[in-house]
């Protein structure tokens, strides 16, 4: 008697034993079919941010470009239809052009790609800046004549309109830096600082660095 319950009682362990088995895959099997889908769905979330960066930045190269034929038309009518070039700088080897446009800064490698920063007069403080597509750029071989040329066609802009910003001062890097970081990134701030006497209060600006901008400051009025 003792042994058919033995029995009986191994029996049922492995009934529910494979029961428990049974449990776990199903389980698993439902955990990998929801990492798949989460899968899926982050693909076509990240899919759907590029394509709508993708769709921001061909919205505003339709709005350069129309805002480039209005500017056309208005300096026809106002100058007898003479043209003049914008100003532009290439690479050694002719393949990359960086231009200045109005108030945006055009960079272009027919026929791969041309990209333009947000308008000048539009951006923070009259910052450069670019759609996320200028990373690629900075990375090629053209990355460092790129950085350079744009940069010299927006300060060439905000000395036209008289709003430089601090990276245009002929000024040591880290003295620059210095003053950015301490909010003065306008050179209407950073000459009202200095008249008032106040650039020393900045840590790291000495007498040596007040020169530097004294001198800075002078070759740009």
């Amino acid at each position: 008697m003792e042994v058919d319950e033995l029995k009986a009682d191994v029996q049922q362990l492995k009934k529910e034993a494979q029961q428990a088995q049974k449990a776990r895959d199903k389980a698993k099997h439902e955990a990998e079919q929801l990492r798949t889908r989460n899968a899926k769905l982050s693909d076509k979330l990240d899919a759907a941010k590029k394509d709508a960066k993708q769709a921001k930045h061909l919205a505003r190269e339709e709005l350069q470009k129309a805002r480039a034929k209005q500017d056309a038309k208005r300096g026809k009518a106002a100058n007898s239809g003479a043209d003049e070039e914008a100003p532009s700088v290439t690479s050694d080897d002719g393949k990359v052009k960086v231009s200045l446009t109005n108030d945006q800064v055009q960079i272009a490698q027919p026929p791969h790609y041309v990209i333009s920063s947000t308008p000048l007069s539009e951006s923070d403080q009259h910052q450069l800046e670019f759609c996320d597509l200028i990373t690629a750029v900075r990375d090629s071989e053209y990355g460092e004549f790129v950085d350079q040329a744009s940069q010299a066609m927006a300060a060439r802009w905000r000395e036209q309109n008289q709003c430089l910003r601090v990276e245009d001062l002929e000024l040591p890097t880290k003295v620059a830096a210095t003053l950015a970081e301490n909010g003065l990134v306008m050179i209407s701030d950073i000459e009202s600082r200095h008249a008032a006497g106040t650039l020393a209060d900045i840590k790291g600006i000495g007498p040596a660095a007040i020169e530097q901008v004294d001198k800075a400051l002078t070759s740009t009025s």
